[in-house]
């Protein structure tokens, strides 16, 4: 993977990992602003989605908090200084001040790896777990993604944000969780608002302020330094760290570094004693605690013990980050058959991975996404934007070509030959091939704009949406029918376009939210599209498969071709391999798995992203590089995206690694 001269340095991954579709926020602001301003539903219907809402994030946060050492002896303990006071909380005296002020806000400061993100995780944690019915449910959301112009009411966002994470393949309707929203039964978790651009920091404070209401409760996160540059937000309770002291430093590495060695020993002693240059400046901070609680064991003790710099030291650790969690969370697979399957098939702990990796190869396609997602996060089905950038759209309409020409020319040049015709017709094959190939690439451009979808084929509560289908299909049939008989058609056609009608219905039909929350995750959503799309690939192509063998069935029948009963069996064939693939680029409102599709096989030829991308971000999720926040994905710190990021580069510039 290394070494290559990947396309990604001018238009492949910074083209295809977009910062923001500005269609779909239009479209989702239009929608929410309706919602914000309807009348909410009944009480009832509150309550039901509200207790919904709030055990999906306490799902979501369950194992996400284990991956990222919240709990148990990996925990840091962090205290808290309420600002312009000399008050100290821990986090639990913490969350009982929050419930206990009036207007319930919190604005959470502090500089880089200080914990605040980790302390709005717990935070929502222990609100989500203790919270009374008449409670809000805490919701986090990252402020990176918060486009001010396009949503000056950060509740119309906060509607966008949660219909993304938790209406889809949740059962909860957009409807009831704009009500939610406007009713102040959601408690924003606002984390990051460091990482907007300033004059949207400002401007987010202001409209935090001046168009957020007074009575919905609010949990803010940022550095202190551009906290203040923006402004303040007004009736909060603010909250600072305290520096880790070096007794609590000290004792929390000899809690989790499995090292007895005397040179250790020695390292931890002047820990204690503050007395360890630049380790012990960036052990006074959670993040450069857990670091050194990670990748401590094996580093070279004079350098972090005798170096001043800081810095130096954290990309002394940063270094060793990667290789030690690759091999602390790798799975006990063995080797041979049975293992291979076991890789692809086991469940594993949150905490292992499901297959073993190269420590160069992870830090390789970590960097090149580090570098071009940037502080935004990443979301897979952003992915299918790639059928419609320059490199990407050119790729794709030469291989649908290609693939339909190619299609054209051999069957209608069997046709020729079994028919002692020109070989001309071949070529006329191959362009009426390549000409439905081009309509399908351009179809797949509709595919950027598209979400992921989920597959339910059960009847109960479905009754009405399968009734609309189902009339739908019967106008369909309807008119095909009649269209048939007038135009002289043969019986097996009619009957294929009445069999093309009902699995056009049902693959629509199937297309709905599941029942439960596996979709709120990254890779849930992930594999509900893709089973939403094989559906629709089985469905369309053994109704292909069936009719095609009926026509050819027909065509060796002596008569019936004479009657209009059958056709050329080749021609038949590529009829129907070029239709199935047209009918797979259409049907349908949801191809954004296949669009992810298209684009990781393209830049996996190119070398640049791993041709597996979601499974091998998974395991980068199991590592504890990654964090998941609903279905998108966001670098740990940001300490590890702007090293992996740096790394990437020098390794692309010429480097060694």
């Amino acid at each position: 993977m290394r070494g290559e001269d990947p396309e990604h340095s001018g238009s492949g991954v910074r083209n295809v990992v977009h910062r923001s579709r500005i269609g779909s926020l239009v479209q989702a602001h239009t929608i929410n602003e309706l919602h914000l301003h309807q009348a909410a539903p009944e009480p009832t219907t509150d309550a039901t989605a509200k207790a919904k809402l709030a055990e999906l994030v306490r799902a979501q946060w369950s194992d996400e908090s284990s991956l990222r050492d919240l709990d148990g002896d990996r925990h840091i303990p962090v205290r808290w200084r309420v600002v312009g006071s000399r008050r100290q909380l821990d986090a639990d005296e913490l969350v009982a001040a929050f419930r206990a002020e009036e207007h319930r806000r919190l604005v959470v400061l502090g500089g880089a790896g200080t914990g605040k993100t980790s302390f709005a995780v717990a935070l929502l944690r222990a609100l989500v777990v203790s919270r009374e019915p008449e409670d809000p449910v805490p919701v986090l959301v990252s402020a990176a993604g918060w486009e001010v112009d396009e949503y000056p009411d950060v509740r119309g966002w906060l509607v966008a944000q949660l219909e993304r994470t938790y209406a889809k393949g949740t059962g909860l309707r957009p409807e009831a969780l704009a009500a939610l929203v406007a009713r102040g039964h959601v408690l924003l978790v606002l984390d990051g608002l460091d990482e907007m651009p300033a004059d949207a920091r400002a401007a987010g404070i202001t409209a935090l302020n001046s168009r957020f209401p007074g009575d919905h409760q609010l949990i803010v996160t940022c550095r202190s330094e551009e906290y203040r540059q923006g402004g303040a937000l007004g009736s909060a309770l603010v909250v600072e760290p305290e520096r880790l002291s070096p007794e609590i430093a000290a004792d929390y590495l000899e809690r989790v570094v499995p090292d007895t060695s005397p040179d250790w020993a020695g390292l931890l002693a002047a820990v204690r004693a503050g007395t360890a240059g630049g380790l012990g400046e960036i052990v006074t901070t959670a993040f450069g605690l857990w670091l050194v609680g990670v990748a401590g064991a094996g580093v070279d003790l004079d350098v972090v013990r005798n170096e001043p710099d800081h810095d130096v030291v954290r990309v002394h650790l940063l270094d060793r980050l990667v290789p030690v969690l690759v091999q602390r969370r790798r799975p006990d697979l063995g080797s041979g058959t049975l293992s291979t399957f076991r890789r692809k098939h086991m469940v594993a702990a949150p905490s292992v991975t499901l297959r073993e990796h190269d420590p160069a190869d992870v830090e390789f396609a970590l960097g090149l996404l580090a570098d071009y997602v940037g502080e935004q996060p990443f979301a897979w089905w952003e992915l299918a934007e790639d059928v419609r950038r320059a490199r990407g759209s050119r790729w794709v309409r030469t291989t649908f070509a290609s693939l339909f020409g190619l299609i054209g020319a051999v069957c209608t040049g069997l046709s020729a030959h079994a028919r002692a015709e020109s070989p001309f017709f071949a070529l006329m094959g191959a362009a009426l091939g390549a000409g439905v190939g081009l309509l399908g690439a351009r179809a797949t451009r509709r595919w950027g704009d598209d979400s992921p979808a989920f597959a339910d084929f059960r009847l109960r509560g479905r009754g009405l949406s399968a009734v609309s289908t189902f009339l739908g299909t019967c106008f369909a049939c309807g008119i095909m029918v009649p269209l048939g008989l007038l135009t002289g058609q043969s019986t097996p056609t009619i009957i294929s376009w009445i069999v093309i009608c009902l699995v056009f219905g049902l693959s629509l039909w199937i297309e709905t939210p599941l029942p439960d929350g596996t979709a709120s995750t990254p890779m849930g959503s992930w594999r509900a599209d893709r089973r939403v799309n094989v559906i629709r690939w089985l469905l369309v192509g053994s109704t292909a498969a069936m009719l095609g063998t009926i026509g050819m069935d027909l065509a060796f029948i002596p008569g019936m071709a004479d009657a209009g009963l059958g056709d050329d069996p080749y021609l038949t064939i590529g009829v129907m391999l070029c239709g199935t693939g047209f009918l797979l680029t259409t049907i349908g409102d949801h191809r954004a798995w296949m669009g992810y599709l298209l684009a990781t096989t393209r830049l996996a030829v190119t070398r640049s992203l791993p041709r597996d991308l979601m499974p091998f971000l998974d395991d980068a999720h199991r590592m504890g590089l990654l964090r998941a926040v609903g279905p998108v994905y966001e670098f740990r710190h940001e300490y590890v995206r702007r090293y992996l990021a740096a790394k990437y580069k020098y390794w692309v510039g010429g480097g060694e690694g």
